[in-house]
């Protein structure tokens, strides 16, 4: 019995080594293919070499208890009947022409080294979901309630669409969330009907075309478009909400964008790039009040007085206190929030002088 281990042994080895050589290529891989495919590989090469190692060791002790000498009987299968004549046939072949055969085998390996080269780089090609998904953004000072209107009317505008079915806006992550987001990011789910039934659109780069004519026509909003599980996978590997991403690292932010920009030009220009964008570091708008300072001197005023003006309209001052019970609270005084955003109203602010006419 034992011998009879020893004989098929290292054919089952050479066998279970063909099979761990065609996985040896997927652990090569890397980004989002070797995240993917590397468990899978190292799970079958290590069961492999556990069952080759049980099969040369534990199963030939167990057998010679299972099987008892003269309960063995060994007898072929029919289908080994059925091809042993044309197997036998195609071995003296061989044999026979051994030039013929190793020169057509020679052949065949320089061939598949020749295609081997001509093969993508692409591991896994793009998958199509049927859905889309836009990566809406807005400027970074948005209010809650504009980004919430601008996503409703990109909704209605993307629902006029006929091969729309449905349009889901998520505007926002909180901060204990694994991705979170501020106001001016949301995820707009487009749910699609099935292709064969798209009349406005024939294919999935048209579709996107004219999405894209629909978000011009809303101001302040810009983004790019992805697919659910796809922008989710490949923000959960690598950061970003794209196949290929380009991370800039640095302080200042004007320097930061200009950058981008340039980089964003560069990539724009490479054959097979689609749908470049830049995220959004900065246009955050400010108010800039410049004192002129010869203006005030006229009045006799100084700028310390104008300085305490802007920062009891805009930012608010301490006058005093309020009392209920033993709960007390600061009283404010400050413009009210729609003035506040009002450069007019704020032109028009009066500085107190001495002189009563003036």
């Amino acid at each position: 019995m034992i011998g009879s281990f020893l004989e098929v042994g290292r054919p089952l080895a050479f066998g279970v080594s063909i099979i761990i050589i065609v996985y040896l290529p997927i652990l090569t891989l890397e980004g989002t293919e070797g995240k993917m495919f590397k468990p899978m590989a190292y799970t079958v090469v290590f069961a492999l070499l556990g069952a080759l190692f049980l099969t040369l060791t534990y199963v030939p002790v167990a057998s010679t208890f299972l099987f008892k000498k003269g309960r063995v009987s060994e007898k072929e299968s029919p289908i080994i009947k059925f091809l042993k004549p044309a197997y036998h046939k195609t071995l003296l072949y061989s044999l026979q022409h051994k030039f013929l055969v190793v020169t057509g085998a020679t052949v065949i390996f320089i061939l598949s080294i020749l295609l081997f080269t001509r093969l993508g780089g692409e591991f896994i090609p793009a998958l199509d979901e049927g859905d889309l998904l836009i990566e809406l953004r807005r400027l970074p000072s948005i209010s809650l309630t504009e980004a919430i209107h601008t996503s409703q009317m990109l909704e209605a505008e993307l629902k006029s669409i006929p091969e729309v079915i449905s349009v889901v806006s998520k505007t926002g992550r909180p901060e204990i969330a694994n991705d979170p987001m501020s106001i001016h990011q949301s995820d707009v789910y487009i749910k699609m009907k099935p292709r064969d039934e798209w009349k406005t659109a024939k294919t999935k780069e048209a579709m996107i075309e004219k999405m894209t004519e629909v978000m011009a026509r809303i101001p302040g909003i810009g983004g790019g478009f992805s697919q659910p599980i796809e922008m989710r996978f490949n923000e959960l590997i690598a950061g970003v909400r794209s196949d290929v991403g380009v991370k800039i690292y640095g302080e200042d932010l004007d320097t930061l964008a200009r950058i981008a920009k340039d980089v964003a030009e560069l990539m724009g220009g490479i054959e097979g790039s689609a749908d470049v964008r830049v995220q959004q570091t900065e246009g955050l708008p400010q108010l800039r009040i410049v004192i002129d300072r010869n203006k005030i001197a006229r009045y006799g005023i100084n700028v310390s007085d104008v300085n305490i003006l802007i920062e009891t309209a805009l930012a608010g001052t301490n006058v005093g206190k309020i009392y209920e019970g033993e709960k007390q609270f600061d009283l404010v005084v400050k413009l009210n929030q729609q003035a506040s955003k009002d450069i007019e109203s704020i032109q028009n602010l009066l500085v107190p002088t001495i002189d009563k006419n003036s």
